[in-house]
Parts: C-alpha cells; sequence; structure tokens
C-alpha cells in the first residue's frame, strides 16, 4: 500500500471537490416527485460523505498528535489553521451579507450581534462543520491518552455513537457524531489492510446506506442529518475504498498530477465556495433548478476558488487566512 499521507490527500481531495458539487446541487429547492427530483436526491445522496470524511480525517491526523509536537504546539496550530481561518471568512461573508445579499441591515450591527451570527454560523451556514470540529479538537488531548485501550476506545466509540442517536439536540448530535467519526477514522487507519472479503462487506454496507438514504428522501426530511446509521455506513464505505485503492487510483498520470495540484486547495476551495456560488448565481439570476447550476458551476466555482487563493496567499497574511 502506498503512504498513508495518499490516501488522506485523494479524501480531502475528493470531499472538498464533493463539497462543491452537494451545495450547488441545492436539493431541497426541488419540488418532490417532480423529474429533477429523483436526479437532484441522487447527487446528494452520493456526495452526502465529505463532512464525516474530514471529521474522521481530523481521527486520523490529530488523535496521535503527542508524536509529532507538543499539546501546546497541537492548540497553535489548530487556532492558526482552523479558528482564525473561520472566524475571519465569517466576517467576510457577514460584508456579503451586507453588500452584495442585503441580508442582513446596517442597522442591526453591534458586537453581540457580530459574535452570535460567527459562532451561530448565521453568516454563511455551511460554517456549522466547524462548531462541533472545534470542540473535538478540544477533546483530542482527552482522547490521545486512551488512544492505546481498546476497552476504553471501544466503549467511547459506543458511548459517543449511542448519543448521536438518542438526542434530540441537534448540536449535541453534531457533537457526539465528530466525535464518533475521528475514533471510527483513527482506528480505520490504524488497522492492517482488510482482506478483500472483508472489503466486499464494508462496501456492500456502504451500498446499503446510501439506498437508504436515497430512499428516505421520499418519504420525509432526512431528520438524522450526520448522525443517521445510513450515513455512518456510507461514510465508512468511502473512506474504506479510497484507503484500500489509493495504487490503482494513482496508476493514472492525470489523477495523480490533479491531486497533488488542488491538494494545496483543497482547504481553501472549502473556505470559499459557498460566497462565490451564491454570489454567482445571484449576479447571473440561475435558478436552482437550473442543469448549468447544479452541474456544470461548481468546475467554475472550484476555479474561481483556486484563482482566488493563489492571489490572496501573495499578499500580506494570506497563508495564515487560506492555509494549506
Amino acid at each position: 500500500m502506498k503512504d498513508k499521507k495518499d490516501y488522506i490527500t485523494i479524501l480531502q481531495v475528493v470531499s472538498a471537490i464533493s463539497v462543491v458539487f452537494l451545495h450547488t446541487n441545492s436539493f431541497m429547492e426541488c419540488s418532490h416527485y417532480s423529474k429533477l427530483f429523483f436526479l437532484v436526491s441522487f447527487f446528494e445522496c452520493l456526495f452526502y460523505f465529505p463532512v464525516p470524511i474530514f471529521f474522521m480525517l481530523a481521527g486520523v491526523n490529530l488523535i496521535n498528535y503527542k508524536e509529532n509536537y507538543s499539546t501546546f504546539v497541537y492548540i497553535k496550530k489548530r487556532v492558526l489553521k482552523v479558528l482564525v481561518p473561520f472566524i475571519f471568512w465569517s466576517l467576510v461573508s457577514l460584508l456579503f451579507c451586507l453588500y452584495i445579499y442585503k441580508s442582513v441591515s446596517f442597522e442591526s450591527l453591534n458586537i453581540k450581534f457580530v459574535a452570535s451570527g460567527i459562532f451561530n454560523c448565521s453568516f454563511i451556514p455551511i460554517f456549522k462543520f466547524f462548531i462541533p470540529l472545534l470542540i473535538l479538537y478540544l477533546l483530542i488531548p482527552f482522547i490521545n491518552i486512551i488512544k492505546n485501550n481498546s476497552k476504553i476506545y471501544t466503549t467511547l466509540i459506543i458511548l459517543s455513537f449511542l448519543v448521536s442517536q438518542i438526542s434530540n439536540d441537534y448540536m449535541l448530535i453534531f457533537y457526539s457524531c465528530a466525535v464518533t467519526y475521528a475514533l471510527i477514522g483513527y482506528m480505520i487507519s490504524n488497522m492492517v489492510p482488510l482482506d478483500k472479503k472483508t472489503r466486499f462487506l464494508v462496501y456492500f454496507m456502504a451500498i446499503s446506506g446510501f439506498l437508504i438514504h436515497y430512499s428516505s428522501n421520499f418519504y420525509g426530511y432526512y431528520d438524522k442529518f450526520y448522525a443517521a446509521p445510513s450515513c455512518f455506513l456510507y461514510s465508512i464505505g468511502v473512506f474504506v475504498f479510497f484507503k484500500h485503492n489509493v495504487e490503482r487510483l494513482y496508476r493514472s498520470n492525470m489523477v495523480k498530477k490533479l491531486i497533488e495540484f488542488l491538494r494545496e486547495y483543497y482547504y481553501a476551495i472549502f473556505l470559499l465556495h459557498y460566497n462565490i456560488m451564491k454570489s454567482l448565481t445571484q449576479y447571473f439570476n440561475l435558478s436552482s433548478g437550473m442543469m448549468f447550476s447544479k452541474y456544470v458551476m461548481p468546475f467554475f466555482i472550484i476555479i474561481l476558488s483556486v484563482i482566488l487563493t493563489k492571489i490572496i496567499r501573495k499578499l500580506p497574511l494570506g497563508r495564515i487566512l487560506l492555509p494549506k
């Protein structure tokens, strides 16, 4: 198997691209049972895995952090790479809300309103992913202590998963999901390569999870979000697939070059794409039902994100605001 970093890189890039397609797909704006609904619903389910994968990769990359640096350095790195960009780009989104989307009035501006908007992700809804991620970062030093005790580690996975299933509090569900995915990601990353029979069982369960999610869209909204067992099955299957097929994917020189290029931009794509998408949609008056806005515009968004990242990183503090 290729180096561990190779499959991590592929998962980071694939997840960033999938996030863009997920958001442009605009699943919930389709009329129920229309012809387009079946297609949109399919792609909504297909691209549903990025957030769970990001949590899993946080576990892979960070639970063992003490092998590389101290807890102080760990906290410093998390603040610079995640907290600072989160706050800065939330404030940028506030400017978009004021001047472009006209969804916030100047009269409402005060410190309390801005602080609440940042940490409730009112200015950029997709940043809600950051809040449980930040909570996870605070818990990782404690997880690091028990990571080698298999009984306690397994018990923690079970408990965090059960909390995600029985809780009715949205944020508690999200927090427990983040912990569960991180624990599972770290566990899978340290497993010996799975034999073919086991992998096919994982893929079968992943496809089953995908089909359950897809069929649930016809009977009501997917109320458990990333905590749904079907989402766990599907996301774990995606993780295992890329972990065990990295060599096959890297045989294609074009795929390898694309992955190696986008690895520098995957995080920036996540940070920038929402406002690019919303601005393009508003400026060109694109309908969410247009096939162009759903399945062609993502490529333009990714290209624009890369170009903007190149420009911003040349500015003072640019590499802090858009880290690799």
